[in-house]
């Protein structure tokens, strides 16, 4: 996402991760427009809903601030994606020194 590349450009990576998603969520039209809650469902039986951040109507996003990235969230991610309708889920990890992006697929 090329917004959080300029985010982080102008502001570091030292912020708070809420900072960084309060931007996010207001330069993608606000909590109204990017915040929602999506049914989680597994073989077809309802669980239950789960907030998500969206950037269009089938991928969400996840942002981060873990000092290295860790592998096991994003098998975390994977699994709760599994149980969502979305197609996709950009994680962004802001760390003190570099940024990675990782898109995880609905499997």
């Amino acid at each position: 996402m090329r917004l959080v590349v300029d985010l982080v450009r102008d502001w570091g990576t030292s912020l708070s991760i809420s900072i960084y998603q309060q931007a996010i969520v207001h330069l993608l039209g606000g909590q109204m427009t990017v915040e929602r809650m999506l049914p989680m469902t597994r073989s077809g039986q309802y669980l239950a809903k789960q907030r998500y951040h969206l950037i269009d109507d089938h991928t969400a996003f996840e942002l981060t601030g873990f000092a290295k990235p860790e592998h096991q969230f994003a098998d975390q991610l994977q699994r709760l994606l599994n149980l969502s309708p979305l197609r996709r889920l950009h994680w962004i990890n802001i760390g003190p020194h570099h940024i990675t992006f990782q898109t995880v697929q609905h499997a």
